[in-house]
This record gives structure tokens, sequence and C-alpha cells, in this order.
């Protein structure tokens, strides 16, 4: 996948917050007819050596109660749209198709993108992908109030928007969903959700 494209702008929305209902016209397909996804971010800490726990448990516990029996894929990163971790860290990363019916449960959860936090129980820097495209066209740092719109022209919403000049590689990494994977780490497994190192790939 080429990371650096010329006619991808990158365009940070001016806003205090951004609500879901702005996104509702990004919808062309009905539940179960599109391949868009939505990614969901739960992050992790070292609870003891080589071995991790989620963050949030609630923030886990919202992805598998409310949206569990649509997770298409889930992945242990170090790095996703707009964020990098630092030595050690890691998260999960959940991947949703992302279509009306999806949409409106998470606007049933919470309706405004910046408060998926996990300080509120929820997953955080949600991300979301169009049919057929490799790179995000919304990618999100709830924590930080950011947002950007990847698009070649200024997006179509109705917002104040910043263009921000910098490379795009920079926003996204290369691999699978622009995250960066952890291949030292096996599968989070058990009730408890924790994670174990095992041997690099």
């Amino acid at each position: 996948m080429a990371i650096r494209n010329a006619t991808t702008g990158i365009w940070r929305a001016e806003v205090d917050d951004l609500d879901l209902r702005f996104l509702t016209g990004r919808i062309t397909s009905e539940p179960g007819t599109t391949t868009a996804r939505v990614l969901f971010v739960v992050r992790y800490h070292e609870i003891a050596k080589d071995s991790w726990g989620p963050g949030s448990l609630p923030a886990l516990e919202a992805i598998k109660g409310r949206f569990g029996d649509e997770v298409v894929e889930d992945m242990v990163v170090s790095g996703w749209p707009g964020t990098e971790l630092t030595k050690d860290g890691l998260a999960r990363v959940f991947i949703l198709p992302f279509d009306s019916g999806i949409l409106s449960r998470m606007a049933s959860v919470e309706p405004m993108v910046f408060n998926w936090l996990h300080s509120k129980g929820l997953p955080e820097d949600m991300c979301l992908f169009e049919d057929g495209t490799s790179l995000p066209w919304l990618i999100t740092v709830t924590h930080e109030r950011i947002a950007w719109f990847l698009s070649p022209a200024r997006p179509d919403f109705p917002l104040a928007f910043a263009q921000d000049r910098g490379p795009l590689d920079a926003y996204v990494f290369k691999g699978k969903y622009c995250c960066r994977e952890r291949t030292d780490v096996t599968r989070l497994k058990g009730d408890k959700r924790v994670a174990t190192r095992g041997k690099p790939q």
C-alpha cells in the first residue's frame, strides 16, 4: 500500500466535538451489504512482567456487549491511525462493518465522537474506512479532541477545516487497517483478556 499519496489532503476539523449524525451522508449501504469499516481501540497496560490487561475493562466490555456479534477482526497493535505508542505499549483494535445499523447503535451508545473515551467506559479513537479503500477517511484521537479527514479536496461537511501539510505516513502506518501490529504478543486470551508475550514471528 502506498502511504504517501500526493492526491490525499489531510484536513483537521476545527470543532469542539463531532456529532455522529454528520457521518450519515457517508453511509451508502444497508446492513450486511457494505465493506466499509469502523475501527475502535482499547488500550492495554502491563499488569505483570510480559503480561497485559485492558486499561479500561468497561471499554472492552462495551465492545463485547454492544458490538461483539459484529466484530470481523481484532489485532494487537502498537500503533493505529493517528497514534503511535512508545516502548512496550500495546492496544487492541476491533474492526466492525460500518453501515446504517452500526451507526445507529453507535449513536445510541454515545452520539458525540469525542466522548468515546476509556474514562467514560467506551473504546477510543474510532477510524472510518470507505468501501474498497485502504486509507481511512476519518481519523480521531478522542482524548485530544482531534479529528482528521483524508480527502483530495476540502470535505463536504458544514464544519471549519484547516489543512495539515505533514506527510501522510505521519498519520497512518503501512500495516493492515493502517496499524502497526505487535507480532511478538499472542492474542489476548481468557476472560480477563490478558496478553502474554510470545516469540517474535
